[in-house]
């Protein structure tokens, strides 16, 4: 790749591999600089060429939507101790080699993962001070331009990975708390319903709470309830139990802990 850089993100669009963005580092306290470098690489001839520069210098995820790529949110380092991260979202359409400012993402935060199911794109977790991690997830529609609202990650964490199988979203890894470095083998899957989400600013969608204390397992519910015929999995074997219970808005969430 011609251009040295870490915390970049690929996306693939037509074949081709996309390396947009991401930081050089010096090792050195305020030794690290925000890229703007988008390179394309061609597989069939070994080959890279340069693209045009993202519009705000940045590490982020990135996902392709309908041969189109999404830069959404991330970080642009660290101002003194403070970490800067944005809610910008940019759209690059590899067929023309130029970049459109999208609408801004509700929450934002870098660190984050995104993932693509049915057209849409979903925004999970990651930090909006690099300290605290978050539970949030927030979906974009690229035909509508719009964000919307989805059930929170049961586990907050940033400087994880996602991926889609079978039109679930699973998270893994990553860490809860840049403070003490806590990290994570917990993986989530998340399965988006065909009314899972709701406009931002708008009523939230249900929510599912579980913890683990030495007393026992505690679920919570909050929103509408309604019986459905699935139970919501939790991070240990657990009985089913009598009336399983699922949100209303058919977004169901089943949670694992990976065995140590």
């Amino acid at each position: 790749m011609p251009s040295v850089r870490t915390g970049l993100s690929c996306s693939v669009v037509r074949g081709r591999i996309y390396a947009i963005g991401g930081s050089y580092t010096t090792g050195l306290p305020g030794g690290s600089t925000q890229l703007k470098s988008v390179e394309e690489y061609n597989p069939e001839t070994d080959t890279w060429t340069g693209k045009a520069n993202l519009p705000t210098p940045r590490e982020a995820p990135t996902s392709a939507v309908n041969d189109k790529i999404y830069v959404i949110g991330g970080s642009k380092g660290f101002v003194g101790l403070q970490y800067n991260s944005v809610s910008t979202v940019e759209e690059y359409d590899p067929a023309t080699d130029t970049w459109t400012k999208k609408a801004d993402m509700p929450t934002r935060r870098g660190r984050l993962s995104t993932s693509v199911v049915s057209g849409k794109i979903y925004a999970i977790g990651g930090s909006e001070n690099n300290w605290d991690a978050l539970a949030t997830v927030e979906v974009y529609d690229p035909a509508l331009n719009q964000w919307s609202s989805a059930p929170d990650m049961p586990t907050a964490r940033s400087y994880f990975t996602t991926s889609v199988v079978k039109g679930k979203i699973y998270a893994l890894g990553g860490t809860t708390s840049n403070r003490s470095i806590a990290l994570t083998s917990a993986v989530e899957e998340f399965e988006p319903g065909s009314s899972g989400e709701s406009s931002v600013g708008g009523a939230q969608p249900p929510r599912i709470s579980i913890e683990l204390s030495p007393s026992g397992l505690k679920i919570t519910f909050t929103g509408t309830l309604q019986s459905a015929d699935e139970v919501v999995g939790p991070w240990i074997d657990a009985p089913k139990t009598a009336s399983p219970l699922e949100t209303t808005t058919s977004a169901k969430a089943k949670f694992y802990r990976a065995r140590q």
